[in-house]
């Protein structure tokens, strides 16, 4: 079921994802997963896109004579 305290902590599932949070960050959302079915599901979305962050190309840089 989703809270209030959902509104605060679903912003910040995909930077949890890409495990760009501050302690303090991570431990509040890990507090928050062990009562919230709805954002654990929802955090399954953001590693399958950080997964596949991980297996993006590496941009070319152009050729200076261009």
């Amino acid at each position: 079921m989703r809270s209030e305290d959902c509104d605060r902590i679903e912003p910040m599932l995909g930077a949890y994802a890409l495990e760009a949070l501050d302690l303090d960050e991570q431990t509040a959302v890990r507090a928050h997963f062990a009562s919230c079915e709805s954002c654990q599901a929802a955090l399954g979305s953001y590693r399958a896109v950080a997964d596949a962050l991980l297996m993006a190309p590496t941009p070319l840089l152009p050729s200076p004579r261009l």
